[in-house]
């Protein structure tokens, strides 16, 4: 991987040439929930309770162990995150275990907070709301709750997987902070959907990227938004990459492989 450079993280504006971006204020205005309160669920590892609380005001969220660090990461899951129930979902036989909370204990291991909001917009699936604007409303609220928790002096780092990744690739233009975006899916399922143009195809959007990592499976560029992405990244050197020998998309996520995922994600947030 190229080198990398530690910041600290905050959550800020960058501005833009006058009207070059659709910017973080644009997509603040599609918020569902502006003064939204985040809670962590209150039996992370238990599925029917997380179930349960999903719904209603605000986001609740997975974590594990109440003990404050330094280094924070604040993931966002993928589309099926939405699609299933979250024990169909944390739980999978054929993409492989993707919980949450079993993510948040490895990475609490390595020395890193991990909060992972479960996203509720599970009904309109294809809705620009959903795959464009929650994964940014959630990474906005969470930013504000690890801010009051951590201080003003924590180390943020924004992850997520797929249509969770996508946000990332958003935020690494607008937020201060590390980036990791494993897989991050195409427009259609991005914030990049707003703007009719996928992130690859505008260099307002990929050349003003921050502090941004991205990890792919070698088998996904046989898809080309996958591999247009990663090759464009590829030139860009400001942009980190890493490609994952024979993993598909489904692998990245499942945390059979958080050994070898986990450690590229920690390298890219600066930890």
């Amino acid at each position: 991987m190229k080198k990398i450079v530690v910041i600290a993280a905050a959550f800020a504006f960058v501005p833009s040439a006058g009207h070059a971006l659709y910017d973080l204020q644009d997509i603040q205005e599609k918020f569902k929930e502006k003064g939204a309160v985040v809670t962590p669920f209150s039996v992370p590892d238990k599925f029917g309770k997380v179930e349960k609380e999903r719904l209603g005001p605000g986001w609740r969220y997975i974590t594990y162990n109440q003990n404050i660090l330094n280094n924070v990461i604040i993931y966002n899951h993928g589309h099926r995150g939405r699609k299933k129930s979250y024990k169909k979902f944390a739980k999978s036989k054929k993409a492989g275990p993707r919980d949450l909370y079993e993510k948040a204990k490895w990475y609490y291991s390595k020395g890193v907070n991990f909060y992972a909001a479960l996203r509720k917009q599970t009904r309109d699936l294809s809705g620009e709301y959903g795959r464009s604007v929650e994964g940014v409303e959630v990474f906005y609220h969470l930013t504000n709750k690890v801010k009051k928790l951590h201080g003003k002096d924590v180390k943020i780092c924004y992850v997520g997987h797929s249509e969770g990744g996508a946000p990332v690739l958003y935020t690494s233009v607008f937020l201060d902070g590390r980036h990791v975006a494993i897989s991050p899916s195409s427009n259609n399922y991005s914030p990049f959907k707003l703007t009719g143009q996928q992130y690859y195809e505008s260099p307002r959007y990929y050349k003003n990227s921050k502090n941004l990592t991205i990890l792919m499976g070698q088998k996904e560029l046989g898809k080309k938004n996958f591999k247009n992405l990663f090759m464009k990244a590829e030139m860009e050197k400001h942009i980190n990459t890493k490609l994952f020998k024979n993993f598909r998309h489904v692998d990245m996520a499942s945390n059979i492989n958080i050994e070898l995922i986990g450690p590229a994600v920690i390298a890219g947030c600066g930890f």
